[in-house]
């Protein structure tokens, strides 16, 4: 693996200052942050330092996984704190200094490929030798290669500047994550109908039925069956499990759970 960790700043851009910055906004239940820090998690980045506005710090530290040391943009130290979390990172970090989506085949080649191909403009996103990051700390943010692969005939990367923007990345996740999860062998009745988040981890032979909405981290194991009608949130179901027109949030399942029709199982 090339890169196991990242840098991302969740600020605001100088025309908000009285809004959240767009990072902090909803792509569809969760804010693009959340997709981001879920996006690159589920290819196997594992450490994340983020520095935030003084004032968001709270909200932007529940975009990503627990234990993450979330900074203000004002802390006197943040150069040292950079260099200190750069210093126990191997090979290269992935460094986002701008808000942007990111597909699961962006996250995917950020944290697995020797090199990068961009072909576009610099939108803020790089991947930095965590040794030069160490040694330069704030300055050496964009020391690496940049990410921009505009020739791609898919949109990778979105740089998310307005309303529009996260109306666009809204319907970019959701196919994206259908694919990804075709690809991985889950099966859709009805993909109109089916809301899915970056965090879902599916396994193989699981069926997603109508009107089903997977929200977060949800994990399952083979053999599910997901709806019709159903809510998941951040859950973790067993091999062989049944949701049917029920919602289950924040438990794990074990194997062979049936749940439903009509019931709401949560921590």
């Amino acid at each position: 693996m090339t890169a196991s960790s990242a840098v991302i700043f969740v600020l605001r851009e100088a025309a908000q200052s009285s809004c959240e910055p767009f990072l902090l906004q909803k792509i569809l239940f969760s804010p693009a942050a959340s997709w981001l820090a879920m996006g690159l998690e589920r290819q196997g980045v594992e450490r994340f330092f983020v520095v935030a506005e003084d004032d968001l710090t709270a909200p932007t530290a529940g975009c990503f996984p627990a234990g993450t040391e979330v900074v203000s943009s004002a802390d006197p130290s943040l150069d040292e704190k950079l260099k200190g979390f750069a210093a126990g990172c191997g090979g290269k970090v992935i460094t986002i200094t701008q808000p942007v989506w990111l597909s699961c085949s962006a996250c995917q080649e950020l944290v697995e490929e020797e090199f990068l191909t961009p072909a576009g403009d610099v939108m803020g996103v790089y991947r930095v030798e965590a040794a030069d990051l160490a040694e330069g700390g704030v300055d050496a943010l964009n020391y690496g290669d940049y990410y921009s692969p505009l020739n791609d005939p898919e949109v990778q990367l979105l740089p998310l500047t307005g309303p529009k923007e996260l109306f666009q990345a809204r319907e970019l996740g959701l196919a994206d994550n259908l694919y990804r999860l075709l690809a991985e062998g889950v099966d859709f009745i009805d993909p109109n109908t089916t809301y899915v988040e970056a965090g879902a981890q599916v396994a193989p032979g699981s069926v997603i039925m109508p009107n089903t909405i997977l929200m977060g981290r949800v994990k399952t194991g083979e053999g599910c069956v997901l709806g019709p009608n159903s809510m998941l949130t951040d859950c973790e179901l067993g091999s062989g499990c049944v949701v049917n027109a029920s919602q289950v949030s924040g438990v794990r399942l074990p194997d062979g759970t049936r749940v439903g029709p009509f019931q709401v199982v949560k921590e």
